[in-house]
């Protein structure tokens, strides 16, 4: 199953051929987007998109996040956070 990022709700044209492509089994939308819309408003019409394509939306929240300062390989080295 694949999962496509969504554009801004205002790219509604992209938005909806996305969601309705045969191959795209869920969406995903990052909170971080920048909309004119009130999130509640935006999550909303994105959540009734979803459903009527059938689609599962995922909510990328922005919060702390871990990040990797130094990449290592696992099975050679520690792992910097």
């Amino acid at each position: 199953m694949l999962i496509a990022t969504l554009p801004s709700l205002h790219r509604m044209p992209l938005l909806q051929r996305m969601v309705n492509h045969p191959d795209i089994g869920g969406v995903r939308y990052n909170v971080g987007a920048r909309t004119a819309l009130a999130p509640r408003e935006v999550l909303a019409r994105l959540a009734e998109i979803a459903q009527e394509a059938g689609k599962t939306l995922w909510i990328d929240l922005k919060g702390r996040q871990l990040r990797i300062t130094k990449w290592a390989d696992p099975t050679y080295g520690d792992i910097e956070l």
